[in-house]
Formats: structure tokens, sequence, C-alpha cells
């Protein structure tokens, strides 16, 4: 809907007939596709035992002692398949884009994961946007 921020949809969803007109607004929408990668992926049933000493940025990382089991491959595991997702959708939902949420340091970029799947997207032919 081409807002900044969710106030002014909090605002309208507050109003007597608000849910309504923006149930309307978004109807042309409402076929399309989401996957919301750090929503759709277990990465801590893999790694958070096994972290390194700091993060690219140099921050203390503490390994986890949670009693989650790990999975490193095969059908349980969920980090081993972002690509053939991504790949999937591109097929399957037409108009599947990727929406690259940056902070205005673009700390993403030093993350492995999201330069990954940034650069499978390119390689799968979805269209990309950046949000900064």
């Amino acid at each position: 809907l081409g807002h900044r921020s969710f106030a002014c949809m909090l605002a309208r969803m507050e109003s007597p007939d608000g849910l309504a007109d923006l149930e309307r607004m978004l109807a042309p929408q409402a076929h399309r596709t989401y996957w919301i990668c750090a929503l759709s992926v277990n990465q801590h049933a893999t790694i958070c035992d096994q972290a390194p000493l700091a993060d690219s940025h140099g921050q203390v990382i503490r390994p986890c002692r949670c009693s989650t089991a790990k999975c490193f491959h095969g059908d349980a595991c969920e980090v081993d398949k972002f690509d053939r997702m991504m790949h999937y959708l591109a097929f399957a939902a037409p108009g599947f884009r990727q929406l690259i949420a940056a902070d205005r340091d673009f700390e993403l970029f030093g993350r492995i994961w999201c330069i990954a799947e940034l650069l499978e997207a390119r390689s799968s032919h979805i269209a990309q946007n950046l949000l900064v």
C-alpha cells in the first residue's frame, strides 16, 4: 500500500469500518505467496550449540545449551533446502519476488546466509527489491 510504517494501518484497523476497508484494498494482493525466511527455517535446530567464538562483527557468541534435537541433513533438516525452495517458488508462484529489508548500515551483506539467498534469487531469475 506504499506506507513506510504500520501506524496508519493500525489507526485504520481500529476504526469501525477500517478492517473491511483494508481487506478491500488488499484483495488484489491476496493471491500472493510470501516466504519469510526468518520464520520458515529453524536454523536453531542446526547450529545453536556449535556457534563460532564471535560473529562477523566481532561480537562474542555463546553456544546454546538447549535440548533441541540437531539435524544437519536429510528430510528433517531445514537449512539445506532454501535454494530448492526459492527455485520452486520462482516456478510455482508467478510474480514471486524477493524483498530485501536492509538496515541503514547494510549489515545483512555481512551475513553469509543472506548473501546465499540473494545469489540464489538472482540465479533463479527472481525479481529483487531493496528496502532500506
